[in-house]
């Protein structure tokens, strides 16, 4: 029976995330939003898995749970003043 790293576990199951789970196609775009920052060697593993497999771009968005619960103590107003004019 074959043993393999972590490393390899990920990069097969990036694989089949990429190839049947999303099904991507040459050219097309993928946008990963990941949270939490923990699972940042799967995400590496899926984004290189994708450009491998002719991916344009893959866009990564993180997010931090910790940060995000900050801001809802913020009021609306300070929120609403840090938006750039359109």
């Amino acid at each position: 029976m074959e043993t393999l790293t972590f490393e390899q576990k990920l990069e097969r199951y990036a694989e089949l995330a990429v190839k049947v789970g999303l099904n991507l196609q040459p050219g097309q775009r993928l946008l990963i939003v990941a949270n939490p920052l923990e699972s940042a060697p799967l995400v590496r593993s899926v984004t290189t898995c994708a450009y491998q497999n002719g991916c344009r771009l893959v866009t990564v968005l993180w997010g931090d749970e910790a940060l995000e619960k900050s801001g809802t103590s913020m009021p609306r107003a300070i929120h609403l003043r840090n938006i750039p004019p359109g």
